[in-house]
């Protein structure tokens, strides 16, 4: 196998905005119908850089509802 040191691999990690859902203090990102990035910064601040975990986010939103009741949260 060659050297993967220098391996470039595309980027997309801005999410699609639709697929996001925010409140004070954290941040959901729905990617697929069954994977989420959460986030949580006391400051509202998020990071927006790629990670291995999720190169590309700028995928076609999923469907998916979101409930917001008695500070519960449901999607």
């Amino acid at each position: 196998m060659g050297d993967t040191s220098e391996l470039v691999l595309p980027v997309r990690p801005m999410a699609n905005p639709a697929a996001i859902i925010r409140g004070t203090c954290y941040r959901f990102i729905v990617l697929t119908d069954g994977l989420l990035r959460s986030q949580w910064a006391p400051d509202n601040k998020f990071e927006d850089r790629a990670s291995v975990f999720a190169v590309n986010r700028a995928l076609p939103s999923p469907n998916f509802r979101v409930k917001e009741a008695n500070n519960i949260l449901e999607f």
